[in-house]
């Protein structure tokens, strides 16, 4: 990678990152505002109609994914008809599948709607609004992306951060759950409107020009068949990072559901800040990969990101093991128990961040025929665990099981990605590369746990909260200038 590419990836970062770390902090303080209000069985309610939402991204039947890779690898072929093409065919199908969406929900609410249940019947009505919205807000991120209106993309998840947790503190004490469903309505429309606003120049050049670009025969045809793995890819992959929610879902009550997902909603939003550079690098990876066609090189594309990735991981420990436990123990009292699964998804969101990066390698190399495989396998293997686990193990168990498949998973991914990269790196090296500095962090956090103060009195956790980064922060700066530096310079 070149100097420029290099400053172009941090500045492009930096937009995203900037956006997301604004977006997860309103999105931390939504998930606590509207947990201390509903408690922990109307959060868990909450929590498994969200689990069910989430799974409208795959509306676009992988088309938004295709689109963006096909669209990003085009520019670096110079192949700008075939994106005209693209664009056209991804817009209508966009229309089509909202009217239908409209048509489904009026059906539902004709022939199940009922007006004593207002959580169903208004349900009905928001949740299909919002799926609607969900398609072109999807169509809007996958245009903007794939030609580097990364700014914009940043904007978009900051409005609709800013959006929710605006509705939620004004009407949650009022309409509860309702409010939440208001909430996740505002937040795609309204954001989905100011964007398409601000950037409704490019976007409508785009289309003009799509519409006005000569006609290629079964193209339509082509796009959805050439999205089908994608699609395919994308709902396993779903499955697989939420499969340990969707058994607590079965076989643990409403309040022990709330005290789960309120850990997991916390996690995911930590571990949205270390990948948050990962838009970009997916996007330079299909710009890289339609250039060159060199799966090697691209595979260390993506093992650089997981390099980054373990630079940043100990300092999300920190906020998971030190930081938001004061925040339960002065103002959530009853979240505590949150605190014990909080640090168990943490670490476990590690590896799914390492996952999804080489995920993303292997989509970008067109390899995922092969990914869509190996992950059946796992979800097959993942189901008979959970279903063991769930049944004849409290909650509290979990989060050992769910560590231990996602690192395995983990690992599986990473020989794959390199076997089908065809590389010599070898494998002690990347192990090095993204394990070493969080291994650091764990013995730390031993030490501390183990030596200096055990506990989590919020005495102790205020002090293992400078304590721990302040140790990690010199520690490894002593490591690398000790031994990684004179190593690079001895090799060179």
């Amino acid at each position: 990678m070149t100097a420029k590419e290099k400053k172009s990836v941090i500045k492009d970062g930096l937009y995203v990152l900037s956006g997301h770390y604004f977006a997860q902090a309103c999105n931390v303080i939504r998930g606590f505002y509207s947990a201390n209000t509903l408690g922990p069985a109307g959060y868990g309610l909450w929590s498994i109609i969200q689990f069910y939402l989430e799974f409208a991204k795959f509306l676009p039947l992988g088309i938004d994914e295709f689109s963006a890779r096909q669209l990003t690898q085009n520019i670096g072929k110079n192949k700008y008809d075939e994106n005209l093409h693209i664009i056209r065919c991804y817009f209508l199908f966009t229309v089509i599948g909202a009217m239908v969406l409209l048509v489904f929900g009026c059906a539902c609410l004709f022939f199940w709607g009922d007006k004593n249940n207002p959580i169903q019947y208004y349900g009905i009505m928001f949740v299909s609004a919002s799926l609607i919205a969900t398609l072109f807000d999807r169509f809007t991120y996958a245009l903007l992306t794939s030609y580097g209106y990364f700014q914009k993309t940043a904007l978009v998840r900051q409005l609709q951060a800013i959006i929710s947790l605006s509705v939620v503190i004004l009407l949650i004490g009022k309409y509860k759950i309702l409010a939440m469903y208001w909430a996740y309505f505002l937040m795609l429309t309204l954001s989905l409107m100011i964007i398409s606003l601000l950037s409704i120049k490019p976007i409508l050049r785009k289309l003009r020009e799509s519409f006005l670009a000569p006609r290629i025969k079964n193209y339509f045809r082509h796009l959805i068949k050439a999205a089908f793995f994608l699609f395919m890819l994308n709902i396993v992959n779903s499955c697989l990072t939420n499969l340990d929610r969707f058994f607590v879902t079965r076989h643990y009550n409403a309040y022990e559901n709330g005290i789960y997902f309120f850990a997991g909603n916390i996690s995911m939003s930590l571990n949205l800040i270390v990948f948050s550079f990962t838009i970009v690098l997916y996007q330079r990876m299909n710009l890289f990969f339609g250039e060159t066609h060199k799966a090697d090189e691209t595979f260390k594309y993506a093992l650089a990101a997981c390099k980054k990735v373990a630079l940043f991981f100990p300092y999300v420990i920190t906020i998971s093991f030190y930081i938001i436990p004061i925040l339960f123990k002065l103002f959530f009292k009853p979240y505590e128990p949150s605190i014990f699964f909080l640090r168990g998804l943490s670490i476990s969101g590690y590896f799914y961040s390492l996952f999804l990066l080489l995920t993303y390698q292997l989509i970008a190399t067109r390899q995922q025929r092969q990914l869509l495989f190996l992950s059946l396998i796992f979800i097959a293997f993942g189901i008979f665990i959970y279903e063991f686990a769930s049944r004849s193990l409290p909650l509290n168990k979990i989060p050992y099981f769910v560590i231990t498949l996602n690192g395995l998973f983990m690992l599986i991914t990473l020989l794959l990605a390199r076997h089908l990269a065809n590389v010599t790196y070898p494998m002690t090296n990347i192990f090095k590369d993204v394990f070493f500095l969080p291994l650091v962090m764990a013995a730390i956090i031993a030490f501390f746990e183990l030596g200096i103060y055990p506990g989590n009195t919020l005495k102790g956790l205020t002090l293992k909260s400078l304590g721990v980064p302040l140790s990690y922060l010199l520690l490894s700066l002593w490591i690398r200038n000790k031994w990684i530096k004179p190593a690079m310079s001895n090799s060179l």
